[in-house]
């Protein structure tokens, strides 16, 4: 069954995706990023708190530059999809997995957290961890679809000639065949035969 529904192509739903994907790992990169600058200040700010505000840093560092490499990832499908190049599109779908596996991450930690009370976890209140379960949820389910989408593009691209990015283009030369111990050579469609050669 077509993944779209038949509505739009592979390659349009693919390269929707990837601007949609690139916008959100754009925002949240530079959110994380924001949020360790502020986490650096405040250690200078506040120094008794050094040690709660290093693991605060560390943990909006990681998203912040895991992000970065995402949005690198969504302008190589975007790329790929346009110019029909299945290698540039395979980098996505390695961190779309990677997305699908943090998310059911996320759904197993605040779940726990808003069952056992995220407040005696350090993880603030339980309103809070449920509401972040549910938003890795959404994101579980909206991620597997976008996978299966591209997937299904990255597929076709396989299946089509000439979509190896790495592949040498034919050369329009003179081929030689060798056949019986003899060269021939096998004239090229756009070499003009000089009137003076001829019989």
């Amino acid at each position: 069954p077509h993944p779209c529904g038949g509505l739009v192509s592979t390659k349009a739903a693919s390269v929707a995706i990837g601007y949609g994907t690139a916008v959100l790992a754009l925002l949240t990169s530079v959110a994380g990023f924001l949020r360790v600058l502020v986490a650096s200040s405040d250690s200078k700010v506040v120094p008794d708190h050094q040690g709660e505000i290093k693991v605060n840093y560390l943990i909006f560092l990681f998203p912040a530059i895991y992000c970065l490499l995402h949005l690198f990832t969504c302008v190589l499908l975007i790329w790929g999809s346009k110019i029909e190049r299945s290698q540039l599109i395979l980098p996505w779908l390695v961190t779309g997995v990677v997305d699908i596996l943090l998310s059911i991450a996320g759904m197993a930690v605040m779940g726990i957290a808003a069952t056992k009370g995220g407040q005696h976890l350090g993880l603030g209140s339980t309103t809070w961890c449920a509401a972040a379960a549910g938003i890795c949820g959404v994101l579980f389910l909206v991620m597997i679809y976008f996978v299966v989408v591209v997937f299904a593009h990255f597929e076709d691209l396989v299946q089509k000639p000439h979509t190896n990015v790495f592949r040498r283009k034919s050369s329009t030369t003179p081929h030689l065949h060798i056949l019986n111990g003899s060269v021939e050579s096998v004239p090229n469609a756009h070499v003009a035969y000089d009137p003076a050669f001829r019989s």
